[in-house]
């Protein structure tokens, strides 16, 4: 058809438009209609625009794209154009298009006339620079973005403030302080009201200001609703970072467990490539916590193919940071060496001696865990690959209790826990004991020399003292009992 005349094209098009059933497939019957069209018609663009909404419900952020810059190309009015040129824009950006992002940005932005939709193009210019991976830069536009919305959009301006958060994380103290200083200032929302970017801002804002008891309970609200199994609302996409940092911050590992097994397939099929990245940064972490570094190796190359085909390069420092690790753990120091080099030259030459910064606290930490270690009278002992896996103390104890066929419930309310801590826990016994059941764990469980059973812990009883890795309120607790 693309080789016929316009005329006998358009002809077609507008055929094809008459026996499309609008009830059945009104969006087929949309891009015909536009295709039909001889110049600019409202009321088609109208269709396209309403087919747009149903692309982003289904999880088509690239069709609901299309969809808008066909609509807005049919647009006569040069506002209403710029709008809907910004409204793909954005679809562009969830799609993880980001280079497509900016280049529909600098169309629309000259031509937007109030200032609201002047603020959205700001907001969107500096979350296009976070997806380049420009994070100092981001941060300052997104802090303009959000002055620039208040006070007529309270909500667009706290989401852009938590968009500022996300950017000055990876920026420097400087930019982090500029945040704190914008949300005092930034107008406060009720309770009832919050939505899960206020209760991230504001939980993030109280940690940054060593309010911690305020701020913890906040972002345990936030991802809880996220972590629970129910399908991540559209909403939450562009804030998965954030809800990611909050679990990394409250050491929540069960939360981001569920993240891992369950976000990287939802988005994957949404295609919401943006959040897709973000959640296999997330996954890669995990994996790499937990020593499984041939998965780890896959989601980085799966990521990083997703970021040559993109251009969206948001993520790519926070991977390059968990391969790293991985090499270490591995023993890979020939292969470590020269990755640290690199991402050290290159904080350092943005300005960024923050880095070394958690260089020298991570080696402040490191010796602070190994005279913890000595005063309990342990030692830390080097890993050769191959070596089997040692249970932690709490891991000893879910497993003891599930050999035992008590059910996860039943574990967490002895433990005083969570039953999806229990569940995470029980992942990691299985794996790193090489047990698929209850049954085979109850069979294994005696004769596994790693794990301490309670006779070997009794010295740990209250007369003598608790293991520094045992010292919480449930185990204490948990130890009393067993020790009397």
């Amino acid at each position: 058809m693309k080789r016929a005349p316009a005329r006998r094209r358009c002809g077609a098009h507008h055929a094809l438009a008459a026996v499309t059933d609008p009830e059945v497939d009104p969006d087929r019957r949309a891009w015909h209609l536009a295709e039909a069209a001889a110049g600019p018609d409202e009321q088609v663009a109208a269709e396209l625009e309403r087919s747009a909404d149903r692309a982003r419900g289904r999880g088509g952020w690239g069709s609901g794209a299309a969809f808008l810059e066909r609509a807005a190309a049919l647009t006569a009015d040069e506002a209403h154009r710029a709008r809907r040129m910004l409204a793909a824009a954005e679809n562009r950006l969830a799609a993880g298009e980001a280079p497509t992002t900016r280049a529909l940005l600098d169309l629309a932005a000259p031509r937007l006339a109030d200032g609201v939709a002047r603020a959205r193009a700001r907001r969107l210019e500096g979350l296009s620079l976070y997806a380049a991976g420009q994070m100092p830069e981001a941060t300052s536009v997104l802090l303009d973005a959000a002055r620039m919305l208040q006070p007529s959009e309270t909500h667009m301006t706290r989401d852009t403030l938590l968009d500022a958060f996300v950017a000055a994380q990876f920026s420097g103290q400087a930019w982090m302080t500029q945040f704190l200083r914008a949300v005092r200032s930034a107008p406060k929302m009720a309770d009832s009201q919050a939505t899960l970017a206020d209760l991230l801002l504001d939980g993030f804002a109280a940690v940054g200001e060593r309010r911690y008891a305020a701020g913890a309970p906040l972002l345990r609200r936030a991802i809880a609703p996220l972590a629970a199994g129910q399908p991540i609302p559209d909403e939450a996409l562009p804030l998965l970072m954030a809800v990611g940092q909050a679990a990394g911050l409250l050491y929540d590992d069960s939360a981001r467990y569920q993240m891992e097994k369950r976000w990287v397939a939802e988005l994957r099929d949404r295609g919401a490539i943006a959040a897709l990245l973000t959640a296999l940064g997330i996954q890669l972490s995990v994996q790499v916590q937990e020593g499984r570094f041939a998965d780890a190796e896959t989601t980085l190359a799966e990521g990083r193919a997703l970021t040559e085909a993109t251009g969206y390069r948001a993520i790519l420092s926070p991977y390059a940071w968990q391969e790293l690790l991985a090499l270490a753990r591995q023993g890979r120091e020939a292969d470590a060496r020269p990755l640290a080099a690199r991402l050290l030259r290159e904080f350092a030459g943005r300005g960024r001696y923050e880095v070394l910064r958690v260089q020298g606290a991570l080696a402040a930490f490191a010796g602070r865990a190994r005279a913890e270690l000595r005063a309990t009278g342990e030692r830390a002992q080097p890993r050769s690959p191959g070596a089997p896996e040692v249970l932690t103390a709490q891991e000893a104890q879910i497993a003891m209790l599930a050999a035992e066929r008590l059910s996860n419930r039943e574990i967490a309310g002895r433990l005083f826990i969570s039953a999806s801590t229990v569940e995470y826990h029980l992942h990691k016994v299985f794996r790193k004991l090489g047990v698929t059941s209850r049954v085979q764990l109850a069979q294994t469980f005696p004769d596994h020399e790693q794990i301490p059973t309670w006779r070997d812990l009794r010295s740990a009883c209250p007369a003598r003292g608790y293991p520094r890795d045992l010292a919480t309120a449930s185990t204490r607790h948990l130890f009393d009992h067993r020790c009397r």
